[in-house]
């Protein structure tokens, strides 16, 4: 899969005994006592995200809440989370992509946009790289394995693609 890199902030959402929790990286904003830029909110509100959580309990989501850094989007894409994997947490592993596409559109929740899906060279992730859903350039790309692929310490691997032009706006070396 090459799926557009967002350039917002990573967020995670699941169930404790029912009740709604929300993360930022570092942090469970529920306890903080934070709204996260209306992220918690927005979740709170959502009866796809919520029906979701309530029928699969044992799963959480992850996503990006897209809010204004260094790429300018379109202003209807800000202020909305969007899907990019789910983590069984019982078992501990990640479900495949296309099990994720299908949740987020049986429960009306945003995915980050896919834009190709297969096997691909170097001149055509270069080709895509920098392109958007929402607006007229993008961080990136995220490549990821049509089944999640696992390293050597259980954690999930993907490929960034970070465009030669969101590093230099960062001034980041990657």
């Amino acid at each position: 899969y090459l799926q557009e890199k967002i350039d917002g902030a990573n967020v995670s959402i699941w169930l404790v005994d029912g009740e709604l929790k929300c993360g930022s990286r570092t942090r469970d904003l529920i306890l903080a006592g934070d709204d996260f830029n209306g992220f918690v909110s927005y979740v709170s509100a959502h009866e796809g995200i919520m029906s979701f959580l309530r029928e699969n309990p044992d799963l959480r989501l992850y996503g990006e809440w897209l809010v204004r850094h260094t790429v300018a989007y379109n202003e209807t894409a800000y202020k909305q989370f969007y899907l990019f994997d789910i983590y069984q947490q019982e078992e501990k592993f990640y479900l495949p992509q296309s099990e994720v596409v299908r949740f987020a559109e049986d429960y009306g929740i945003n995915y980050a946009p896919i834009f190709a899906k297969g096997n691909f060279c170097v001149a055509e992730v270069d080709e895509i790289a920098g392109k958007s859903h929402f607006g007229d350039k993008g961080e990136g790309l995220v490549i990821k394995p049509v089944s999640p692929f696992t390293n050597q310490f259980g954690d999930n691997v993907y490929a960034k693609y970070v465009t030669t032009e969101f590093k230099e706006d960062n001034a980041v070396v990657f």
